[in-house]
């Protein structure tokens, strides 16, 4: 017998005797032969077939729609935190943990100061006397009496008395006017840029402005925190830092939010 006629024949015996050869090719009815499109050299990867060009704009239409709706709800969440930590707060404080002490004394000081203005505002509107001058010139000789929406007068001695406790408590920890001085140094040191840094830092947490300036002899370096804008040109050396997201300032009787110094 021929060579090449004993291959063929062991060949089928082979695939005739192997059940899963069996089982695959002759006990299934969907089974084809094989055509010469099988054949073909063709990619393995998946083929699209090209877009008809008069179907673009609609193509462009949707996923221009899908854009829009996902960049508008990462806008929406965005918006929804109130206070939002600063990037690099935690990225600094990631390296250098002893930072988080000093930062903890300067933000409870922030928060005490928050807290007692709060309280100064809700005594003004329950009084009535929320749109009175914070201050009025007693050694004026024309007397002028402010009366509040209630009858509240603005000179009263059971006011007076109230408001000149808080002046004292605000004055003994150096804020006048709804500012507070926060942080002073020597101009020459360097190290004292930090302690400046998280003042401005903790400020743009708590929806607060801040601003530094310079004074004195020899010259320091002041960093305050506020409810208002200093007014431009007002101090020597005011170096104010960009303006505070206002939908993060608190207001009177607003419950303060998680201190910084416990989530970095």
């Amino acid at each position: 017998m021929h060579l090449g006629s004993r291959v063929a024949s062991v060949f089928d015996s082979v695939v005739l005797t192997d059940p899963f050869t069996k089982d695959r090719l002759l006990n299934n009815p969907w089974a084809e032969p094989p055509s010469s499109k099988d054949w073909a050299v063709e990619p393995t990867y998946t083929r699209h077939d090209p877009m008809p060009y008069y179907l673009a704009p609609l193509w462009d239409v949707h996923y221009k729609h899908i854009d829009h709706t996902s960049s508008k709800q990462t806008a929406k969440g965005t918006k929804g935190e109130k206070h939002r930590i600063p990037k690099d707060l935690r990225l600094k404080l990631k390296h250098a943990r002893a930072a988080r002490g000093m930062l903890q004394d300067i933000e409870e000081d922030i928060r005490q100061f928050i807290q007692r203005w709060g309280e100064k505002q809700l005594l003004l509107e329950k009084d009535g006397l929320a749109d009175a001058p914070a201050s009025s010139d007693e050694d004026s000789e024309d007397e002028v009496v402010f009366v509040g929406r209630n009858g509240q007068m603005h000179d009263s001695p059971e006011r007076k008395k109230k408001l000149q406790q808080m002046r004292e408590a605000m004055h003994a920890n150096r804020e006048r006017d709804g500012e507070k001085l926060v942080f002073e140094s020597l101009v020459n040191d360097r190290a004292s840029g930090f302690g400046r840094w998280l003042v401005h830092s903790i400020a743009s947490y708590y929806g607060l402005h801040t601003w530094s300036v310079t004074v004195g002899e020899p010259a320091r370096r002041e960093a305050y925190v506020g409810f208002y804008p200093p007014a431009p040109g007002s101090r020597a050396g005011l170096v104010t830092q960009p303006a505070c997201h206002q939908e993060a300032m608190i207001q009177p009787g607003d419950a303060l939010p998680r201190p910084l110094w416990a989530q970095v």
